[in-house]
């Protein structure tokens, strides 16, 4: 049964014959080399730069500042963590002036 895998370059969704398990290929669309099966997918992060460069950086950089592999620019691995603070249960509720009322109209 293949195995699909996903390109860190250009993120196609490759599939692979199952003697190919924990090596790597070529994609074949941008030449990247791809890990196949086998690898931990939990052990890399998703990041995204602002020039559209999407790959996958090892989760012991997180935290880390890097270099975009395609323009150069630095840029911080995320940590995998939320960037913002949830807002506490009390919060969650809509003051009752805030809800939506009906509006009915009355016929004329």
């Amino acid at each position: 049964m293949p195995i699909s895998a996903e390109c860190p370059g250009c993120g196609v969704k490759v599939k692979a014959p199952d003697q190919l398990v924990g090596k790597t290929a070529k994609c074949p669309k941008c030449g990247e080399a791809i890990q196949v099966g086998g690898g931990d997918a939990a052990a890399t992060i998703a990041v995204a730069c602002d020039c559209g460069k999407r790959f996958r950086a090892k989760a012991a950089l997180a935290g880390k500042r890097v270099k975009c592999p395609a323009c150069g620019n630095p840029l911080t691995i995320p940590d995998g963590k939320p960037s913002y603070r949830p807002l506490p249960p009390w919060a969650r509720r809509l003051p009752r002036s805030w809800r939506r009322r009906s509006r009915r109209r009355t016929p004329d």
